[in-house]
């Protein structure tokens, strides 16, 4: 091989960060920015939406309204939460997630109302208990026996347990026939605006894309393995410096399994991305 021939693995150029990375220290360590920016992003989404609780009442009228109709409540925080995560794509899978629980629990409280139109009361037969407390049973156990997210199951059944006390409730007014009305529109309400809010949080002021984190896995894989093919040929060819070359290969080798098992997920949460944005 000639002296002055290129070498066959170089140093990647260096990469170039906007002031929105420097902000969360994203120049000194990948990691401590990407958990920083979602920390921070949800921290401030979460104040926003939790500000109409800790003001009097009376600052905001239009959501005050909101949260006398059962569309906006503390409980919309909470779905919030549960939400959001730290890529788009994940974020939107969430919001899926939590819009399909709030429709099948929607439908499934819909369902006892057409069964007893005016609802539980005093009077209420034993049988009625009885095939109502059954179908309730059924559909929690479908719920967890189908195939769905995580997501979904938590939403549709903490959401359908509220309708159902308030279905069982004597003292409840209930929603004759089965309308969107109470608990059932306010669940699909809150739903709704904590769906977008997480949606909002992950888009704004940046898009947090899981195909920025793939990328960034993606290079920090191919450095990994043009040092561990220099130190292996160093290891088995040099003459001078075996046992560190030695150990720094088993090092790069466990920092290469560790970042291929964790590409795996921002390249599936990407899909959910490129579908929405392309």
């Amino acid at each position: 091989m000639r002296q002055d021939a290129p070498p066959l693995v170089t140093d990647p150029p260096p990469r170039k960060y906007g002031c929105w990375q420097r902000l969360f220290l994203r120049h000194h360590s990948e990691r401590f920015a990407e958990y920083a920016e979602f920390t921070f992003r949800t921290a401030i989404c979460a104040g926003i939406l939790a500000t109409p609780f800790v003001l009097p009442v009376g600052t905001f009228q239009t959501v005050d309204g909101y949260i006398a109709r059962g569309y906006f409540s503390r409980r919309t925080v909470l779905m919030f939460l549960l939400t959001a995560d730290m890529t788009a794509g994940q974020t939107l899978l969430n919001a899926g997630g939590c819009v399909l629980g709030s429709l099948l629990s929607f439908g499934s409280a819909h369902v006892l109302y057409l069964m007893v139109p005016e609802g539980i009361s005093s009077d209420t037969g034993w049988f009625t208990h009885l095939g109502v407390s059954s179908y309730s049973i059924v559909f929690a156990w479908l719920i967890l026996w189908l195939n769905f997210g995580m997501n979904t199951r938590i939403f549709c059944l903490m959401t359908y347990a509220y309708h159902f006390m308030d279905f069982m409730n004597p003292n409840s007014d209930g929603c004759d026939q089965g309308q969107l009305c109470g608990p059932t529109a306010g669940e699909l309400m809150q739903a709704a605006i904590a769906c977008l809010a997480a949606v909002a949080c992950n888009f704004l002021p940046t898009p947090n894309l899981a195909v920025r984190r793939a990328r960034s896995l993606s290079r920090d894989i191919a450095a990994g393995v043009g040092r561990a093919w220099l130190d292996l040929a160093t290891l088995y060819c040099g003459a001078h410096g075996v046992e560190l070359r030695q150990d720094r290969l088993v090092a790069d080798l466990k920092k290469l399994q560790l970042a291929l098992e964790a590409l795996d997920a921002p390249l599936l949460n990407s899909y959910y991305e490129l579908g929405w944005l392309r």
